[in-house]
């Protein structure tokens, strides 16, 4: 028994995108109906899960994570189907309000809920008795909203004959911190009602305060190995590369498996610096100094032999190296700083070295330094041997310089290669 009408049909393939009219009726509206956003994503064969956002109106970033969800996902993806509510309770979403401004009711308080109450105990009756029976899973992305802030964590509640299944969720959607309740007095919440209906389910409280992009990527991350995990998205690429300057936010996401070895032919052949517990480098190459020798000659300067040398006032404007966040920015803040006494953990003494290369250029992507040679306006670049190479084939004779860094010479780079934590 339920007053709230679906205007889409919640069995049904494909994609499907309405609302559940919920009536009420006040001094302002006497035959009132709040139109609570839904979508249906249905694809093939498989369980059906439940993704909520919005329970508490002022906590964008699950909204954010939900809507887009919707506008990116390709339905015949699916091996299942999955029920969304965006924007769960919809009053306190266009109030900006933890709670509902019609009724003051806390969605998160008011299930079993009521079909004969108030708009916000109606809807909380609908999921429970209409909704959640139809799942095999269910997620509520939570975040503190603008009452509270949150370390970004995923929570289920402990015991039960699910048990196994909610913890082996939360272990797929990986925040940084999950946290096992244990026996809680409330029962008005929608992890209470999902006990109640034996349907395994991981909430989440990520950040709050303000909308974050960081826990916004959590979230992101999160959902789609949740749904990898409960078999309704495909595994990931398996194996992909990835440049030093991508390894700590990659690590910090948690999205790769941990390596086995025994897997790897070559294994034993590598250095123990080469083998760490999720990455595997794939390839090394030498950091070199390239130059236009025939530019530099024109112009009476000997070639650089150290990258201390770029910062000759006769190369202004004429030095490109990458850009911090570009592939080998990491490698170059480093060899930057051995070169002017610095270290890895002491790089003050190479950005000093950097500022001081009068008009210094930065290239982001794949082939800016090769078309700024073709073009002429540079004519050194701090960049691995393999650039040096594509630059020849653009048609530049370029030289290659070893690095020196004091007695040494040259400076290694490597590439990393990891797998995916929801691979098959």
């Amino acid at each position: 028994m339920t007053r709230i009408a679906c205007s889409i049909p919640l069995d049904a393939p494909r994609r499907h995108v309405g609302h559940l009219a919920v009536p009420f009726s006040d001094d302002a509206h006497a035959y009132g109906v709040i139109p609570v956003p839904i979508a249906v994503l249905g694809g093939g064969d498989g369980p059906t899960v439940l993704l909520a956002a919005g329970v508490h109106g002022d906590e964008y970033e699950g909204q954010i994570v939900l809507r887009r969800l919707l506008h990116t996902l390709d339905p015949t993806r699916l091996a299942g189907r999955l029920i969304v509510l965006p924007a769960l309770n919809l009053p306190a979403v266009r109030a900006a309000r933890r709670t509902s401004p019609i009724d003051g009711a806390n969605m998160n308080r008011a299930f079993p809920g009521d079909p004969d109450s108030g708009p916000t105990t109606q809807l909380a009756h609908y999921v429970e008795t209409l909704l959640l029976p139809r799942c095999q899973a269910a997620l509520d992305l939570h975040f503190g909203g603008t009452a509270s802030e949150y370390l970004p964590c995923s929570y289920v509640y402990a015991g039960g004959p699910i048990a196994a299944a909610k913890a082996a969720m939360a272990d797929a959607f990986a925040a940084p911190i999950s946290i096992v309740v244990g026996a809680t007095a409330e029962t008005r919440s929608l992890s209470a009602a999902c006990e109640r209906q034996g349907v395994p389910m991981i909430a989440t409280e990520l950040g709050g305060g303000f909308v974050s992009h960081a826990s916004m990527a959590v979230a992101d991350a999160g959902t789609s190995a949740a749904l990898r995990h409960l078999g309704l998205l495909p595994a990931p690429m398996d194996a992909f590369e990835i440049l030093g300057a991508m390894i700590p936010e990659v690590l910090a996401l948690k999205l790769l498996a941990d390596l086995d070895y025994s897997l790897i032919p070559n294994a034993q052949a590598l250095e123990p610096a080469q083998r760490q517990a999720k990455l595997v480098a794939i390839w090394t190459t030498q950091e070199m100094i390239i130059c236009n020798a025939a530019k530099l000659a024109e112009q009476e300067i000997p070639l650089p032999t150290s990258l201390a040398k770029l910062a000759d006032p006769r190369l202004r404007g004429r030095v490109m190296i990458p850009d911090i966040t570009s592939g080998g920015g990491l490698e170059a803040v480093g060899a930057f700083a051995l070169t002017a006494g610095g270290s890895e953990t002491n790089i003050d003494p190479g950005l000093q070295l950097i500022h001081r290369i009068p008009d210094l250029r930065l290239w982001k992507a794949d082939g800016e330094a090769v078309t700024a040679f073709k073009s002429g306006d540079i004519w050194v670049a701090e960049a691995h041997a393999g650039w040096a190479v594509r630059t020849e084939y653009a048609g530049v004779k370029v030289v290659s310089v070893p690095v020196k860094i004091g007695a040494h010479i040259g400076l290694i780079k490597e590439g990393w290669m990891g797998i995916g934590r929801a691979s098959r």
